[in-house]
C-alpha cells in the first residue's frame, strides 16, 4: 500500500523547524494528497491561531493540496485537555497525547481521562497492550502508530490481534524530513502487518464519534 497522506505534523508556530508554506511545498513534490497540521496548543494560547489557518488555507490554495487543521493537546490530571475550549470545534483533527505526567497517577490513570475527553486520536501511546488497545476501542478512539515513537514488533503484532481498533499514521514530524522518512516507514509496516483496513482518515471521524 501507497501511503499518500501524512498527519501530526508541527511547524515553526512552535516546536517546528519550518512554516507552513515549506511543509506543503515539500509534500507536493513527494506527491503527498493530504496533509494535518497539528500544531501543540495550550489553554493560555502562545501564538495567533487564526493566523496559522489563514497560512494553512493560503497553502492549500498554493499548492492544490488537501490541508486540514487540527491541534496536538496533553491530558491535565484534571481530565481535562490543555486547550482553549474556543478550538475544539474549530478543528479538523484533535489528538490528545500524555506529556509530562505525574508520578502520582499512574499511568493508565492518564489513559483512562484520555478516552474520555474529545481527543479523536490518541497520539504516540506510551502503553500498548491488551487493555489500552481494548480501552481505545470500547471509547472508539484511534490509536495512533507513530514515526517518531515507533513500537516494537510485538506491540505491531500485538494490534494485529485487534481488527477492530483504528489506526492513524502520525508522522509527528518537526522537520522536512521526517515527512518523507515517516512515508517510507509506514509503507512498509503497513504491508508487513497487514495494518490497511484499520487505517482511519480524517474524513471517517463521523464514523469514530458516533454513539
Amino acid at each position: 500500500m501507497k501511503i499518500n497522506w501524512s498527519y501530526h505534523i508541527h511547524t515553526n508556530y512552535t516546536h517546528g523547524q519550518n512554516s507552513v508554506d515549506e511543509i506543503a511545498a515539500s509534500c507536493k513534490d513527494l506527491k503527498i494528497q493530504e496533509i494535518a497540521i497539528t500544531e501543540h496548543v495550550r489553554s493560555r494560547p502562545t501564538y495567533q491561531f487564526e493566523k496559522l489557518q489563514t497560512d494553512i488555507l493560503n497553502a492549500a490554495k498554493k499548492y492544490n493540496i488537501k490541508i486540514f487543521t487540527g491541534i496536538e493537546a496533553k491530558i491535565l490530571p484534571n481530565g481535562l485537555l490543555d486547550a482553549p475550549t474556543s478550538l475544539l470545534s474549530k478543528t479538523d483533527l484533535i489528538i490528545g497525547s500524555v506529556h509530562e505526567w505525574s508520578d502520582n497517577i499512574g499511568m493508565m490513570d492518564a489513559y483512562m481521562l484520555l478516552v474520555k475527553s474529545p481527543a479523536m486520536v490518541i497520539g504516540h501511546p506510551q502503553i500498548v497492550n491488551k487493555e489500552i488497545i481494548k480501552l481505545f476501542i470500547k471509547y472508539k478512539k484511534v490509536m495512533e502508530i507513530s514515526y517518531k515513537y515507533p513500537l516494537s514488533d510485538s506491540q505491531l503484532s500485538l494490534i494485529q490481534q485487534f481488527p477492530k481498533l483504528q489506526l492513524s499514521l502520525g508522522t509527528d514530524a518537526h522537520k522536512l524530513a521526517d515527512i518523507k522518512n515517516a512515508r517510507n516507514y509506514f509503507n512498509q509496516i503497513v504491508d508487513k502487518y497487514n495494518f490497511s483496513k484499520q487505517l482511519w482518515k480524517i474524513e471517517d471521524k463521523a464514523i469514530v464519534n458516533s454513539s
